[in-house]
C-alpha cells in the first residue's frame, strides 16, 4: 500500500509539521493532522504530498522539493493534473517528465523546496 503523507508549514511555530491533510473549504485553510490527533494550522502554499519516492540519502521527496541530479542539475518536483502523475521540472526542458523517464530519484539528493529555498532555482 502507497503511503499517503503531506507536509505543511506550521502558522504557529514556522517549522515543518507532516500527517493527514485536512481542508476548510468555507474558511480556505489547511491543516496537518500530526499523529492523528494533533491538529496544525498550515500555510496552503506550503502544502505538499509525499511522492512515495526517496532521494539517494533516503530523504522522502515531496511535491515543490528541488532535487539536484547528478550532473549537478536542480529540478522542481510538481504534479501533472493531465496525467494524474507527479513529474519533474527545469528550466531548459521543453516539457516535463516523469520520474524513471527523466530521472532515477535515488540519482538525486533533496537539496531545498520553492518555500523555504526558491531562490536555489531563481
Amino acid at each position: 500500500m502507497n503511503e499517503i503523507l503531506f507536509r505543511g508549514k506550521s502558522k504557529l511555530t514556522g517549522s515543518w509539521v507532516f500527517g493527514d491533510l485536512i481542508t476548510k473549504p468555507v474558511h480556505h485553510e489547511c491543516c496537518i493532522l500530526e499523529n492523528g490527533c494533533i491538529n496544525h494550522s498550515v500555510y496552503p502554499e506550503s502544502v505538499g504530498q509525499y511522492t512515495g519516492l526517496n532521494d539517494k540519502n533516503d530523504i522522502k521527496i515531496f511535491k515543490k522539493d528541488i532535487l539536484k541530479t547528478e550532473t549537478k542539475k536542480l529540478m522542481i518536483v510538481g504534479w501533472s493534473k493531465k496525467f494524474a502523475s507527479f513529474i519533474i521540472q527545469r528550466e531548459d526542458w521543453f516539457f516535463t517528465h516523469w520520474f524513471g523517464e527523466g530521472l532515477n530519484p535515488k540519482n538525486c539528493e533533496v537539496v531545498g523546496n520553492m518555500i523555504d529555498t526558491p531562490e536555489l532555482i531563481s
